[in-house]
């Protein structure tokens, strides 16, 4: 996990966006094939709790 906090470090210090949205789009539409609509939205809170992670408040 630290290297990816450090990678969106990185990205973020380059001016570009802290994440990398096509890898979360991919994370979506797998938890959706296999869940359907529950599994988008577990897919959202699971990404909303890693980007958030480390974060205070």
């Amino acid at each position: 996990m630290l290297l990816e906090q450090q990678l969106q470090q990185d990205r973020i210090a380059a001016g570009m966006p802290g994440t990398r949205l096509a890898r979360e789009n991919e994370v979506i539409h797998r938890y959706h094939r296999a869940l359907g609509r529950p599994g988008t939205e577990i897919a959202l809170k699971l990404l909303d709790l890693c980007r958030h992670r480390g974060r205070p408040g």
